[in-house]
């Protein structure tokens, strides 16, 4: 018989990681730690456990398990405005009006952007950070490089760097907020100077 040990919000407690290490040595448990994905970041469990963990990643529902979940079999179309509308956050499926889980999902972002990410990395301009991640929102499938982020960002009266704005990007991306979907068909040197798409 395995003894399971589940610890929740885990990163809330200061120097956690000398706990689980203390537990684990007793080889009794199998240990699952849950928390916020930008302070837990896997990077950072692979670092304090010296690579005895193993990441298992929770997405939002896909429209097939949004389907699955409302026990929908037809009117796809109709299902499929909606999800699009809604998300996959099962979290916005207990709230019965569209509004509340407009709420629900507005206030997830707000939470891994302002306080989440921007505290993790200690970053300075919340407003630049917020507009690249609105940006990028609104250029969701376009193509996108830290250059022209920047440009237009300087067309704006902006100062900040390509090299601040690919930080930003990989930061966003560390939460999960946003995935490069990268191209299978280019070779060599191409790899470096593409556009990405989002």
């Amino acid at each position: 018989m395995t003894n399971v040990l589940l610890i929740d919000e885990v990163q809330m407690c200061p120097q956690f990681e000398l706990a689980i290490n203390s537990i684990y040595a007793k080889g009794i448990y199998d240990i699952y730690i849950t928390g916020s994905n930008a302070f837990l970041l896997s990077s950072d469990l692979a670092t304090l456990f010296t690579g005895r963990t193993m990441e298992i990643k929770v997405y939002p529902f896909s429209f097939k398990e949004y389907l699955t979940y409302y026990k929908i079999t037809d009117g796809y179309d109709d299902a499929f405005d909606q999800y699009v509308k809604t998300g996959g956050m099962p979290g916005a499926y207990v709230y019965k009006t569209e509004n509340r889980q407009y709420d629900y999902v507005r206030d997830v972002y707000s939470t891994i952007i302002i306080r989440d990410l921007v505290e993790k990395y200690k970053i300075r301009n919340k407003l630049e950070f917020t507009n690249i991640s609105e940006f990028m929102m609104d250029n969701i499938g376009n193509f996108l490089s830290p250059n022209n982020i920047c440009e237009t960002l300087k067309n704006n009266q902006s100062e900040i760097t390509r090299k601040t704005v690919s930080k930003y990007i990989g930061y966003l991306e560390n939460a999960f907020l946003f995935y490069e979907a990268k191209r299978y068909d280019l070779k060599g040197k191409k790899y470096l100077i593409n556009n990405s798409k989002y």
